[in-house]
């Protein structure tokens, strides 16, 4: 059994890079809000604070639209 995704299996780094590209023009016309998170360069724990920080502020807009 191969330990790669489905995505890993079947594509490249640059074909997940664009598929996640579809996902966010698709997501961003129907108005749902977007982040990009450049994680290069990043160690895993840097990674989960930019995270972090992105859904506190998605829960205080979604608070405030209540």
């Amino acid at each position: 059994m191969s330990r790669l995704s489905r995505l890993g299996q079947a594509g490249s780094p640059q074909r997940e890079l664009n598929l996640y590209q579809d996902a966010y023009r698709f997501l961003l016309a129907r108005h749902w809000p977007q982040a990009i998170v450049n994680c290069q360069d990043m160690s895993p724990d840097r990674v989960a604070a930019e995270l972090t920080v992105l859904v506190r502020q998605a829960a205080r807009r979604s608070e405030e639209c209540r």
